[in-house]
């Protein structure tokens, strides 16, 4: 029995030696996992000398152990153990020491050439739309696009003041509600052309219902909503839609006794009913009434990540689950991608939760918040494992172009796959410029989220994020954008001005906000707490803008934003709002519009707006929810003209 045994372990040895090979190609012993020429001349024929060594020797370990020749076994163990410490641990060291496999100057240049590829590929970094800041500059590339970038005028309406981390862990409107009750928090467009964020609430202890709140992120002072409507529109009427089918965070199954539009199993007769009550250890399923009315459905995943990864199990879920709302309906929206930690030769970056060495965007999967219906918009560039297997569920595919424009103009950008592309094109260039290294500013990379910002017309625009690129010598080279909408695209956009220094622009922003501070201490207006917000950067068609706002955290913790400073590279403006600090570069006066004209929404009349707010205190008075009056109480005063100081 130990003959064989031992004659077994020596084929798993020959094996695992095989399967070797394949690793090294994943994971060589360079930086980074980078396979090297030692790897290739050394260790990849160590490994299959090896596997003919263990085959061999397992048939003659078995045959001198069966017949008693004890020491010819030991002799073969002896010598298989030899050689695979000596063939595959100690030789590579002692080769890779000297010249014997090249001149260690040159020798792993072909080996990073090949990363390099290999890493565009399978970030697909080569997709990067490439163009200038100068809309006189020529584009670079046949993956160039024309796009309208924004003037220095619609700046004020195109930038969030607000960083992700604000956003998100502010609650409602910029302040007002824990975190534990957002279940999402997405992006839109106002009447007015103003980037908002739309933040869905589940119940907590201030609520007791599902709610949408909208606020304009150009205008943090402004507190409360201009929206505060039930996300499930049937809810008040029907006990079993007070709560949306779908949605972030919901566990457990549910049973819709109304189950027209809603996606789920039909139970439909007792074997059904008996299959999923022991499925589900419910036996409350048995009890379905088919016979009074239709028969119900049993939604079993509620959860948006959950659901959509049950649909599309080949696919990496994205991690930001983002909200649309569209003619006063919630559909959620979630990016996948085609993701592997086995493709050969390539960078290894961590994405969406995990190590992958391929990672490309695949679609987009739209989840109805009432329904529980999905839907995946595939994108332009499809990947052989995109494409495979979205001819398997043709009827699960919509196009982009297919979709109510309401809907695909807020599709969110891919986010992990821009990440992704960011990094490899930072680190390895691209096949028109070759291979430049850049890297993020630290000064850029400060917070959890990246701030949104608008691109397109003032009536019909996408949300987008950006971030600096820098070179070695620190010069900042140009800006990449991660685009929504129908496109979904990155694009490279590339400085044509004067270099300039990154830390010089950041010291000059933080410089300028700091006397700000100072001069408020010295009139004493200190604030219980004041930070500087990440620096927000936009393409414009004058090139690189950059914004900081100065955050304010009052003594109930709401924060909201004092001072924003705007540098378009030689000019510096503060002021209390992105209009007057662009004004003030631009040299004209600031609108007469005031900051309060946002509340009217879509031509509502002022004592409209009164009558809403009136409301709001009335309920929260009534269930004692203190913040949700002040918030409510503060938009007041900023409607009738008389703010809160």
């Amino acid at each position: 029995h130990m003959s064989v045994l031992g004659a077994g372990v020596l084929l798993l040895f020959a094996w695992s030696y095989r399967l070797d090979t394949f690793d090294l190609l994943q994971n060589g012993t360079g930086p980074d996992g980078l396979f090297l020429r030692v790897d290739h001349v050394v260790s990849l024929q160590a490994d299959r000398v090896l596997v003919v060594i263990c085959t061999v020797a397992a048939p003659v370990f078995l045959r001198a152990a069966w017949i008693g020749q004890l020491r010819a076994a030991f002799i073969t163990l002896s010598l298989v153990l030899c050689s695979a410490l000596g063939g595959r641990q100690i030789l590579p060291i002692l080769l890779n020491r000297g010249d014997w496999v090249g001149d260690p100057a040159r020798r792993d240049l072909p080996y990073v050439a090949s990363r390099t590829l290999y890493s565009r590929r399978a970030y697909d970094a080569d997709a990067i739309r490439v163009g200038a800041m100068s809309p006189n500059a020529p584009t670079q590339g046949p993956s160039s696009r024309v796009r309208e970038l924004p003037t220095l005028a619609q700046l004020p309406a195109r930038v969030s003041l607000w960083d992700g981390s604000v956003s998100r862990d502010g609650g409602r409107d910029n302040g007002a509600v824990a975190t534990s009750t957002a279940a999402g928090l997405g992006w839109t467009q106002m009447a007015d052309g103003h980037i908002a964020g739309v933040l869905v609430r589940r119940p907590g202890s201030n609520s007791d219902r599902w709610t949408i709140a909208l606020a304009d992120l150009t205008l943090p002072r402004v507190r409360d909503s201009v929206l505060d409507l039930n996300i499930a529109s049937r809810g008040e009427e029907h006990d079993d839609l007070s709560e949306p089918i779908a949605a972030p965070g919901l566990r457990g199954h549910r049973l819709v006794r109304d189950p027209a539009g809603v996606r789920g199993a039909l139970l439909r007769g007792l074997s059904l009913r008996v299959a999923h009550a022991w499925a589900m250890r419910d036996p409350s399923l048995l009890d379905a009434d088919t016979i009074s009315g239709p028969a119900p459905r049993l939604v079993s995943y509620r959860d948006v990540r959950e659901r959509v990864a049950r649909m599309a199990p080949v696919f990496a879920v994205g991690d930001d689950v983002q909200p649309i709302l569209a003619d006063d309906q919630i559909i959620w929206a979630v990016n996948l991608y085609s993701a592997s930690n086995r493709y050969p030769l390539s960078q290894h970056w961590t994405l969406a939760g995990s190590e992958r060495s391929y990672f490309r965007f695949a679609a987009t999967a739209l989840v109805d918040a009432n329904t529980g219906r999905v839907r995946f918009v595939a994108s332009d560039r499809l990947d052989p494992i995109a494409r495979s297997w979205f001819a398997l569920v043709p009827s699960l595919v919509i196009a982009a172009r297919d979709l109510a424009p309401s809907v695909a103009d807020l599709l969110p950008a891919p986010t992990e796959g821009s990440v992704a592309q960011l990094r490899t094109f930072a680190r390895h260039g691209s096949r028109f410029e070759g291979s430049v290294v850049r890297h993020l500013p630290d000064s850029a990379s400060m917070g959890s989220s990246i701030p949104p910002h608008l691109f397109g017309s003032n009536t019909r625009g996408t949300t987008a994020w950006s971030v600096p690129l820098v070179d070695g010598g620190d010069t900042l080279d140009g800006v990449i954008s991660s685009v929504g909408g129908r496109q979904r695209a990155t694009y490279w956009d590339s400085t044509t001005g004067p270099p300039v220094r990154w830390s010089a622009l950041a010291d000059r922003l933080r410089v300028a906000l700091d006397s700000v501070r100072a001069r408020a201490a010295e009139n004493g207006r200190r604030d219980s707490r004041t930070r500087l917000g990440r620096i927000n950067v936009l393409p414009t068609d004058h090139g690189p803008v950059l914004v900081q706002s100065l955050i304010l955290s009052q003594a109930n913790g709401a924060p909201f934003v004092s001072q924003v400073a705007v540098l378009d590279g030689s000019r510096l403006a503060i002021s209390a709002t992105v209009g007057d600090a662009v004004a003030a570069l631009r040299g004209v006066l600031a609108s007469p519009k005031r900051a309060t004209d946002w509340l009217v929404n879509g031509g509502a009349a002022r004592d409209q707006q009164v009558t809403r707010l009136y409301d709001i205190m009335r309920d929260a008075m009534r269930r004692g929810d203190w913040l949700h009056f002040g918030a409510a109480f503060d938009s007041l005063g900023l409607v009738l003209g008389k703010p809160s100081r």
